[in-house]
């Protein structure tokens, strides 16, 4: 490879060339010079004692003098050979130029491959280590980046769900100081029913008690799987004709799509305040933690007697009981109808419920689906005969009373109890 340190060197021979070559054509001249006088000189010497012979030898004519003096050779001296050589030297290096100006151009159109120092690959290798770590700083910073942004988006909707909670929390507070409210307006409505009554409620605690051994045989008849969404069962049992007393049993099942828990307590909660329905008049008395005492009064339109209603006063019992998976209420009460019809004479009739209510979660439920819970609930109401008024009796059309009056009146309320907790569990789940 030509590096220009070279080219200077070959350019400052030439010029030595050059200089040493213009000397040696002034040396040549001045020795050219000489040589002429130096050959005169010797002419002239050697003229003389030709002039001399001249005397005695007859003179030569000037073509013959001419003829005879011959130019003497010159000797090939050192100094002209080395012109020679300079001169060949000189026609060398103006080729070795010529091919040193192709290799050159060669060599810009064709480039080299880079030979690199020991130095150099280290730092190559350096750059290349720094290259990668820049490429790997670069994807950390990308993988932190999504991070951040997706923590924003989860502190976004953990802030959302926050404030839905605190939402739901108030909705709550305000629905259950609503409820207080309405209990409150319901004793001061209700004074003159029969709250002292303390006969009544010992008589029903007392079967309440006594059915303790029927929570087993209940909770294996309640925690079957319930195949459709609701159901609803009234089945009546006679004896001695058509007008004779009868046993009604009523049986409501519901599939919930809330938490075993929260559809335990909420019903118990509901109970303990005496119930969701706006038309009655309610008083609670809470003996203990797990039994309630309740008076109340409900209000029923009879659709088949046209402006006719129903009322009905019921002194009830309720006693909560932990299952192994779920909760169980037993409930005892006694009940007073009484029918008002501007055509009727005063009809009343007395009753005794006996039943239970039931949540458990449902047994079918798959791992990862959606929580949902049974509600069962099943009443028996029979007449008490004895306890009816004697000489007082339904018109004609009323024949059949358990069967006109009091079967419609008691599923009306009983689908309204139940109807009740339904819309409050969904109410309270939107908050």
């Amino acid at each position: 490879m030509v590096t220009p340190c070279s080219l200077t060197n070959a350019f400052e021979s030439e010029f030595v060339l050059a200089d040493f070559l213009h000397e040696m054509d002034e040396l040549d001249r001045q020795q050219g010079s000489c040589g002429g006088l130096k050959q005169q000189q010797e002419l002239a010497s050697n003229v003389g004692p030709k002039l001399k012979k001249a005397k005695t030898v007859p003179t030569l004519t000037e073509s013959q003098l001419a003829s005879k003096v011959q130019p003497r050779k010159r000797r090939s001296t050192s100094w002209l050979r080395r012109k020679q050589e300079l001169n060949a030297l000189r026609s060398e290096s103006e080729a070795l130029e010529t091919r040193v100006a192709v290799l050159q151009s060669q060599q810009l159109c064709q480039p080299q491959p880079t030979i690199l120092r020991e130095d150099q690959e280290m730092w190559k290798s350096v750059a290349a280590i720094a290259k990668r770590e820049c490429q790997a700083a670069q994807n950390e910073n990308a993988r932190l980046s999504n991070e951040i942004e997706m923590n924003t988006r989860a502190l976004g909707s953990l802030h959302s769900q926050i404030v839905q909670a605190n939402s739901r929390q108030q909705g709550l507070l305000d629905s259950n100081y609503g409820f207080m409210n309405a209990v409150r307006v319901g004793i001061i409505m209700s004074r003159h029913l029969n709250f002292e009554n303390s006969t009544i409620f010992s008589m029903l605690e007392s079967k309440v008690n006594a059915r303790s051994n029927e929570l087993g045989m209940i909770v294996c008849e309640a925690f079957l799987p319930i195949k459709d969404g609701a159901s609803e069962q009234i089945q009546i049992c006679r004896e001695e004709g058509e007008a004779a007393a009868a046993t009604v049993e009523y049986k409501h099942s519901r599939l919930l799509p809330f938490e075993q828990d929260t559809t335990a307590n909420t019903i118990w909660d509901i109970i303990e305040l005496g119930g969701l329905v706006t038309s009655q008049h309610c008083h609670v008395t809470k003996q203990s933690q797990n039994l309630v005492e309740m008076a109340s009064r409900f209000t029923v339109p009879l659709e088949r007697a046209g402006h006719s209603t129903v009322s009905v006063d019921v002194h009830a019992v309720a006693k909560h009981f932990d299952a192994s998976s779920g909760m169980v209420v037993l409930v005892e009460s006694h009940s007073e109808w009484s029918i008002s019809h501007p055509t009727a004479s005063t009809w009343k009739q007395t009753t005794e419920e006996a039943g239970w209510v039931v949540v458990n979660e449902h047994p079918l439920q798959v791992n990862g689906t959606q929580s949902a819970c049974q509600l069962r609930t099943t009443m028996k109401l029979t007449p008490d005969v004895s306890g009816a008024s004697s000489g007082s009796k339904a018109p004609t059309s009323f024949t059949g009373c358990v069967s006109d009056i009091v079967i419609p009146s008691f599923r009306e309320i009983m689908s309204s109890h139940h109807q009740s907790v339904e819309n409050f569990l969904l109410d309270t789940s939107i908050y």
